[in-house]
């Protein structure tokens, strides 16, 4: 005969620990433990990253939107975004600015002074919340910048960005994508990279490796470099270095600045080939730098924390090797960033 299986009268029942609700709530009684483990068998570096982490979910819940301090630079940032830009930045500050660094030290090595940004305009395209735009004014010694940015969440920390460095009087914002004509554009969000918004073009591949194609879109206003800068009345010589991570788009932002290539400017991309192939533009990419630039240097990506050790400008490579730089950049989330040497 079975035996029933009803609860005993005044005896408790055991919870079924493969109901979702008391595996989640097993899951966060036992979080604290995990934490605390994982802290204890922590390098220092991890465990900065662990307290920062556990400081940053606290503060979310009453007050996302904070200002992380970073050797003089106010960086504005929304704690619920989960990418990898927010992390970055509040976990060490100083995002783009180890990049930045290397771009100088680059142009530095090909003749273009000590100080080749001091006094010049930055062009900041695809500017996301401007942290490029704050190290070029503040660090590099940039006169003026330009930042291109059509997503308006972004523009919002963007703004805050700049009122809170006191950069507004020089940081021109332009609430647009740029692209090879102006018109509108449709523009792809994520949900969980407020980096990896993006322009979705007719040659875009239907199914993408990373979902692209059950993203939310909105339709923002695109301009062309070279319009951008005749509309504010900024002479191409002034510009010292165009800045740009559009996601893929950047062959675009390219034919639309032909003035800017005659005028010997040079360039700092990012270089992801899975985002170029998906618009269709990697071959064309790779012909017009071949076609309109002397030499590339290799900088690597982004992030760096410790600003007191030197960091080398990169890699030099001849245009003729960017193929085999593509091909030997695996998967749809790998990338680079180039530095393009106009001829002289």
């Amino acid at each position: 005969m079975a035996r029933d299986a009803s609860p005993v009268p005044g005896r408790m029942t055991p919870p079924d620990a493969s109901e979702p609700g008391v595996a989640s709530a097993v899951k966060a009684a036992l979080r604290p433990l995990r934490v605390a483990k994982n802290y204890a068998g922590a390098d220092e570096l991890k465990r900065l990253r662990i307290r920062r982490d556990e400081l940053r979910k606290v503060i979310r819940r009453s007050t996302p939107i904070v200002v992380r301090e970073d050797r003089g630079i106010n960086y504005v940032v929304d704690l619920r975004d989960e990418s990898e830009v927010t992390h970055w930045i509040w976990f060490y500050g100083r995002y783009e600015e180890p990049l930045l660094a290397r771009a100088a030290a680059a142009l530095t090595a090909d003749g273009f002074g000590d100080r080749p940004l001091e006094g010049k305009v930055f062009l900041d395209v695809g500017a996301n919340i401007g942290t490029a735009s704050l190290c070029a004014l503040i660090r590099q010694g940039a006169e003026r910048s330009m930042l291109f940015e059509p997503h308006p969440s972004n523009l919002r920390l963007l703004r805050m960005n700049l009122a809170a460095n006191d950069l507004v009087d020089r940081g021109l914002v332009r609430a647009a994508a740029v692209s090879s004509e102006p018109g509108q554009l449709t523009f792809e969000e994520s949900e969980d990279n407020i980096g990896d918004h993006r322009v979705r073009t007719d040659d875009a591949v239907a199914e993408g490796a990373l979902g692209e194609e059950h993203r939310t879109t909105i339709t923002v206003e695109a301009t062309t470099l070279d319009g951008a800068l005749a509309d504010a009345g900024i002479p191409l010589t002034d510009v010292g270095l165009v800045w740009v991570d559009v996601q893929g788009h950047e062959t675009q932002v390219l034919d639309g600045a032909k003035g800017l290539l005659q005028a010997g400017v040079p360039w700092c991309v990012e270089f992801w080939p899975y985002g170029l192939e998906r618009q269709g533009t990697l071959e064309r990419f790779l012909t017009f730098a071949q076609e309109r630039f002397s030499h590339v240097w290799d900088l690597g990506l982004p992030d760096g924390w410790d600003l007191d050790i030197p960091s080398p400008p990169g890699r030099r490579l001849e245009l003729s090797e960017l193929r085999a730089l593509a091909a030997g950049i695996p998967g749809a989330e790998q990338s680079t960033n180039l530095l393009l040497v106009p001829a002289s």
